[in-house]
Parts: C-alpha cells; structure tokens; sequence
C-alpha cells in the first residue's frame, strides 16, 4: 500500500504525533488528544482506509481516553482500529506495531508476523494486562502478565528493564489482591534489576520504592514504609516536574503514614498539597482526584467533622462513578466510608445500603477470609442490631466471628464480636 500523502504532509503528521506523544508523557491528556486528533483527521484524508498509520493514531487516541479512565470511548477507538487491521498485511510495517501501547489489537497483529516469543508480542500482553488490572479483573490480568514475564525471560537479558516492567505489574496485582508478601517479592525483583540498569536518579526507580513502601505501610510497617516513601520523593523531586502526578501521589501516600501514626494535622496537609498537584496537571475528574477527596475525608472524620466528610465522600464517588463500573474494588472503599459517617449520624437505614454494597463487591473480589469481609459483616450485623433486628445481627455477627477466630492478628476483633453475639443472645433468651 503506497503513501499519498505530499512530502510536507508526511513531515507535517510525524511532528503533531511526535508533540502528542511527548506530551501525553507528561499527563497533559487534552492537549495530547488535540494533536492526535490532528494527527489523525490529516492522516484520514490523504490515506486509504486501514492503512498502519491510521490504526496506529486510532490506538495514540485510544491509549489517552484509557489513562483517564473512559474506558468505553478507549474501548471504540480501539476496536476500530482492529477491525482496520484484520484485512491488512504488515509485513512491511512492523516498526509501527511498536507504537502500539496497550491493546488486543496489537497482540493480534504482531502474532501475525512475529514468532510466539518476540519481545513486541510480550508488550501486548502487558499492556492489555494493565486494562485488565484496571478494570478489576485480577485473575486474567495476572495471566497476561505472566506470559508477558515469560517471553521476555526467554527473549531478553536477564537484568532488561522491560523484564522489571513485568515483575513490577505482577506485584501490583498481587497488591490489589492483598497477596502482600508475593507482592513485595515481585517488586523488589524490580527495585534490584532497575538500581542496576538504571541511573540512580530515575523515575522507574522512585516507583519501585513506592511500591516496596505501599506493602509496608498495609503490613503496619509504617516507619519502614516512610522511609521508602521519602526516598521515592527525594528521587522524583530530582528527575520530574514539580507538579508532576507521580509525586502527588507520593505526598498522599505520605500522609497516609501520617495518619496512621496519628499526625491528623501534618497528613492533612499532605492530602491537601497531593490534591491541589492533582488538580493542576491532571483532567477534573480524573481518578486520582476522587482519591485525595477521600482521604481528605478520613482527616475530617476523625475531627469529627462528620457533614464535610460526607461531602468528601460523596464527591469521591461521584468521580469514581463517571469511569468505573458499579461493582469495582475501589467503590467498596467509598461505600464503606460513607456508611461509617452515617453510622455515626445514626442514619442506620441508609448507612445498612452502603455496608451491603461495600460488602457485595468485597465477596466477589476478595478471598473469603478476608478481614474486610469480616469487617463488612460485622459493620452490617452491628447496623442490624442498632435497627432492632437482632435474628438477622446475629447471623452477619456469627459470619465474622467464624472469620475472625481462625486469624491470630485480629484476637481482639474476635473477642468484640464475641461479647456482641452474647449481649445478643441474652437478651434473645430473656425476652
């Protein structure tokens, strides 16, 4: 397939797609869609339908609306450009698959033209890995991952940085999964392959320290976590732009240690400081905003400023559900919360909703001795009671109590429960 486009064009469409790329690396997503779109709008006018250099900007443009969480506009862009791929040989455009970011066309494509163990084929399962990750499905995501992981051990050095890419999102997963300790064994196979590849001021390398940090600080670990946490900053403030995402987030994550430690005050300020960052660099409604909001939230509960949490909260989950299915691991978290500040309101009809949700996406995601779940059935039997219906109280009570008892770190969970269930039953037998 020859291209028509006139020198000047050609010229004209590789610097808008080379200035949406550079700036799509810096998290301006607007603008980097305005030059794609560009890009794209030339490249349809002078080129035949299915030609590589248009899928190849349906994709730039599908990869955009995928990092701010439009997953069903990503998703059209993409198939779009699959379905100007089935029809089309590329043997003489393999360059261009690697342009390709993040998606199933891509897979499908290289394995067309590439052996079952090329490095540009391991870059397809990853990235479609990450989709997956996003969207909650742990399971095949952690396939895709390890079949990236496995081509590029066969296929690459042994200390190849794209081989850290794999065992840092096979952590991840595992993170999300609360699998801690394989977590941390993954990330820090990472950490070691990028301090010995990489320079030592690098952003790969601040994000495996906040990796390392995250597990830590779920552990209880929370000294140790601050110091990964603080050495990550010190890195990223070296090597990326002040306002840079990257390093809001690792102001949130230090005021979550912050609060931990109970320095309401100092970790406050560290939410605030990540949300204002947030909200310069990245779009309005962008995930990571909703995050900020909720952690602000917590602060404000414990202050015991109960309206202004649920304010928090609530526009937390607004956010959350602009992009994110209903039943998605992170809503749990904003449902959970926003029962507790309506618990503490006394709202038990509304607040028992919010326990149910939280619970419901806890059940499907989460292993079933899992202290969360544990902590959703006693919240739900807790609301019961408070609603005078103790048959149904004690059932949820009895559910976490079973959970409880078989975990040595949660003995005075266990023996709280326990006390409830027999207030419970003694007033049940008096009555």
């Amino acid at each position: 397939m020859t291209d028509a486009r006139p020198p000047r064009t050609k010229d004209s469409t590789a610097v808008l797609n080379n200035i949406g790329v550079l700036v799509h690396d810096q998290r301006k997503y607007k603008e980097a869609e305005e030059f794609h779109r560009k890009t794209l709008k030339i490249l349809e006018e002078f080129l035949p339908p299915g030609h590589i250099d248009i899928t190849c900007s349906l994709n730039n443009i599908g990869n955009i609306l995928h990092e701010q969480g439009k997953f069903d506009a990503a998703l059209e862009y993409h198939r779009r450009a699959l379905q100007m791929h089935e029809d089309f040989r590329i043997s003489d455009h393999l360059a261009c698959a690697r342009l390709y970011d993040s998606h199933q066309q891509a897979l499908r494509i290289c394995q067309k033209i590439l052996s079952s163990e090329h490095p540009d084929i391991a870059c397809s399962y990853n990235n479609i890995g990450d989709v997956l990750h996003k969207q909650g499905k742990y399971k095949e995501a952690h396939e895709h991952h390890f079949q990236a992981l496995e081509i590029r051990e066969k296929s690459l050095p042994a200390d190849h940085p794209r081989i850290a890419d794999s065992l840092n999102n096979i952590g991840s997963v595992f993170e999300s999964q609360k699998n801690y300790t394989r977590a941390i064994n993954y990330y820090q196979r990472a950490l070691d392959i990028r301090e010995k590849v990489l320079p030592v001021i690098h952003p790969a390398v601040a994000h495996s320290l906040n990796n390392i940090g995250n597990i830590l600080n779920k552990q209880g670990n929370y000294v140790e976590a601050l110091e990964y946490y603080t050495k990550a900053l010190e890195t990223q403030q070296k090597c990326l732009p002040s306002n840079h995402p990257d390093i809001a987030a690792c102001y949130n994550n230090i005021g979550i240690i912050l609060k931990h430690q109970g320095n309401d005050e100092d970790a406050l300020t560290y939410f605030q400081r990540a949300l204002e960052m947030r909200k310069q660099y990245l779009p309005e409604n962008h995930i990571d905003i909703a995050d900020s909001l909720n952690n602000i939230g917590l602060i404000r509960q414990k202050q015991q400023n109960y309206a202004e949490a649920l304010e928090l909260f609530q526009q937390s989950l607004k956010l959350k559900e602009i992009y994110l299915p209903q039943d998605h691991p992170s809503m749990a978290i904003n449902y959970h919360n926003i029962a507790n500040i309506l618990c503490l309101q006394e709202n038990y009809t509304n607040c028992l909703d919010y326990y149910v949700r939280a619970h419901q996406i806890r059940e499907r995601y989460l292993p079933p001795n899992d202290t969360d779940i544990a902590d959703s059935l006693y919240n739900i039997g807790f609301t019961y009671d408070q609603l005078n219906q103790p048959t149904r109280a004690l059932e949820h009570l009895k559910k976490a109590a079973d959970i409880y008892k078989d975990l040595p770190t949660e003995v005075s969970a266990f023996n709280k429960i326990q006390r409830h269930i027999q207030r419970l039953l003694t007033e049940k037998s008096s009555t």
